[in-house]
């Protein structure tokens, strides 16, 4: 089980960010770019802003968001396992399993 830093994040909504920060354990705040056109940024940060991985704001509401959060609250992000995914891939363009 992961163990959460006690200083907490603030970074873009970009996936990247959010999944480097989160697989560091460190709380996460993330601040959706508005300005994207099909703002996927949105849907990735409120989806593991629901299931309670980290919070999520619009520049708007930061401020609030950081008066109002509780670290206690958040739930560590369990890392994947693409081993399966990546046998499939191996599989699929002709390389022997290992």
């Amino acid at each position: 089980m992961l163990e959460w830093s006690l200083t907490s994040s603030v970074c873009c909504a970009g996936s990247g960010s959010i999944f480097e920060t989160l697989r560091l354990g460190k709380p996460l705040i993330v601040v959706v770019n508005e300005d994207l056109m099909d703002n996927h940024q949105s849907e990735l940060a409120e989806e593991l802003a629901e299931r309670k991985h980290l919070y999520c704001a619009h520049p708007q509401t930061l401020h609030q968001t950081i008066s109002d959060m509780s670290i206690e609250s958040l739930l560590p992000y369990p890392p994947g396992d693409a081993t399966a995914v990546a046998k499939l891939i191996n599989r699929f363009l002709g390389f022997p399993d290992d």
